[in-house]
């Protein structure tokens, strides 16, 4: 499978909308959302994700096949964190997501942080062997969130120090 990863701009918003409810319908469980929920967004509020974070959309023979966003930590600018990541299933085992990773870690290096954190659901191995080989590892943190049954595992991957 062939595939290229871009940033998203205003005017994708239809683009991040439908990718972004594939990922709620093929994997609800490993988001703290519901589908319902973000049906609902407006064009604007979709805009805002594209304004308000990197989000970069993994493309293959003119379908969207994947997602993932890059978000500064307002409080704590060395960070910023990966959220949002999906890959569809016809693209998983491809180094899709491998692609999205590492776009995420470029912007992060890009923007002066030293590290990219993330969390993952409990349980979801397939995703946290892809965290490993990028980089990522356990911090022994984790968080009970109300919206699934098994804690949220924090993941860290620092970033090469940028070369003056």
């Amino acid at each position: 499978m062939s595939f290229h990863v871009r940033r998203a701009a205003i005017g994708d918003e239809a683009t991040l909308r439908a990718v972004r409810l594939a990922a709620l319908e093929d994997a609800l469980q490993f988001f703290c959302t519901s589908y319902a929920r973000e049906a609902a967004y407006s064009t604007a509020d979709w805009r805002r994700w594209i304004t308000g974070s990197a989000v970069f959309l993994l493309e293959s023979d003119g379908a969207t096949r994947g997602m993932a966003c890059g978000k500064r930590d307002d409080a704590q600018p060395d960070r910023v964190h990966l959220l949002g990541m999906w890959v569809h299933p016809e693209a998983r085992g491809s180094g899709a997501a491998a692609a999205l990773v590492a776009a995420v870690k470029e912007f992060a290096a890009a923007s002066g942080a030293t590290h990219v954190r993330l969390g993952i659901v409990e349980g979801n191995a397939r995703a946290q062997r892809c965290y490993e080989r990028a980089g990522f590892r356990l911090t022994g943190h984790s968080q009970q969130l109300d919206c699934n049954a098994n804690p949220e595992l924090e993941m860290i991957c620092e970033l090469p120090a940028v070369k003056e």
